[in-house]
């Protein structure tokens, strides 16, 4: 009897010890999971900046001169980051964005493009989760999601999808209130393209929605 006694109680011991060392197990890579989330999110990303041959517009009239289609666009997400090179030599190209077409403000290409309809746009901003890094081209900051622009584009020639005119010049900022934030601070705009910017929202904030 004494014996029964016994082995049970040491049945009871083990499980009880097993218990608490899973437990302790469970809390240490708990603790280590949020660890990792909060490092990650609390790591600003590195932020390289390359040049590349693009087209320069003085004014808002040579602006629209050479854009045959202008959009009041929201940016919808981010689908495909484009970056060529190698891992030693990285050369940045660019991120396909999806964007909803809000208002067609000008479309004298041959694409058919419709209203509410999505089309996807190159932006010249690339984010490397690899190593953390933002590459902007010609100094190009990202559309934010949910954010809306007007955009003065071109039709890609090779893939399916449209440039924007000049960069950083034919992305103009038209509500943005109650966009997600972006990875980094939009880089600074000089004088002169403020100054394009300023006369294509006064022209066109007749079509956003009051």
């Amino acid at each position: 009897m004494n014996k029964k006694i016994a082995v049970v109680m040491m049945g009871v011991m083990v499980l009880l010890i097993c218990g608490c060392t899973k437990k302790e197990g469970d809390t240490t890579a708990e603790k280590t999971e949020k660890q990792d989330v909060h490092q990650i999110s609390e790591k600003e990303p590195k932020l390289v900046k390359t040049e590349a041959k693009t087209d320069n517009y003085e004014t808002l009239k040579q602006l629209e001169e050479k854009s045959p289609i202008i959009l009041l666009v929201q940016k919808k997400k981010e689908i495909e980051p484009v970056l060529g090179g190698n891992k030693s030599a990285k050369v940045p190209v660019g991120t396909v964005s999806s964007v909803k077409v809000i208002r067609i403000i000008k479309n004298e290409s041959k694409e058919k493009i419709e209203q509410d309809a999505s089309i996807n746009v190159l932006e010249r901003e690339v984010y490397d989760r690899d190593d953390n890094t933002v590459y902007r081209v010609n100094d190009y900051s990202m559309m934010q999601e949910g954010g809306e622009y007007f955009l003065y584009l071109k039709k890609s020639e090779t893939n399916n999808e449209f440039i924007i005119r000049g960069g950083f010049v034919g992305k103009v900022e038209a509500d943005t209130k109650n966009a997600k934030p972006g990875r980094l601070k939009s880089s600074k705009l000089s004088d002169d393209v403020q100054k394009i910017h300023k006369a294509a929202y006064e022209k066109n904030k007749k079509y956003l929605k009051k």
